[in-house]
């Protein structure tokens, strides 16, 4: 099985080194504008759902990937 799923990463290696040959940049990347972003976010967190799913996301990650995986090893290293 592990064959198959590093078989699968080489190809999709290759796919994606094959589509993005000779596709430069045309322009260098623009400047941030702090202004705009803030402006962005403001009107996403004017709907009342994305603090309930912004909040959701944040609490998932902190399960799945940071907070609490890595208490749980600090805490059985004291152990």
């Amino acid at each position: 099985m592990l064959a198959v799923l590093g078989s699968l990463a080489i190809v999709a290696s290759v796919a994606v080194a094959m589509g993005f040959r000779g596709g430069a940049l045309t322009q260098p990347p623009a400047k941030v504008d702090f202004a705009v972003v803030r402006h962005g976010y403001r009107t996403i967190f004017a709907n009342p759902n994305a603090k309930v799913c912004y909040s959701a996301v944040f609490i998932e990650g902190c399960c799945v990937l940071g907070l609490f995986p890595m208490s749980r090893r600090f805490c059985s290293n004291r152990a």
